[in-house]
């Protein structure tokens, strides 16, 4: 007969590793919304500077 001594260590490491995963899912969505914002920070910076150097009348 085959023993289960390391259900208890899975019961154990099961939430913390769901509780890891979950984390590491919030940080790549914080990371991938600040990208978004520096681009569009970049986006408008580039369009000023080429309103500046815009040939008017």
């Amino acid at each position: 007969m085959m023993g289960y001594g390391n259900v208890g260590m899975m019961g154990f490491l099961w939430p913390l590793m769901m509780l890891g995963m979950a984390a590491i899912y919030v940080i790549l969505l914080l990371a991938l919304w600040r990208i978004m914002r520096a681009h569009e920070n970049l986006a408008e910076a580039v369009k000023d500077l080429a309103d500046r150097f815009k040939p008017g009348p």
